[in-house]
């Protein structure tokens, strides 16, 4: 059983239109997914300067074992 596509039915002549709609639709998705990668990557800084921090006490603490 084959899955239909939403725009099977579209007119061919309404697919111009389509097509720029999903292409606008396709780049609002891509920008929230940036922002939301940015803001992420913001609020991780601190959490890796930590771990970062940790890796070198550890290689301190084995060196001095």
């Amino acid at each position: 059983m084959s899955e239909q596509n939403k725009y099977e039915r579209v007119p061919n002549v309404q697919l111009p239109q389509v097509k720029q709609q999903l292409e606008e639709r396709i780049k609002a998705l891509e920008n929230v997914i940036e922002t939301q990668r940015s803001t992420i990557e913001k609020v991780l800084e601190p959490i890796i300067e930590q771990l970062e921090e940790a890796k070198e006490d550890i290689k301190f603490v084995e060196g001095r074992m």
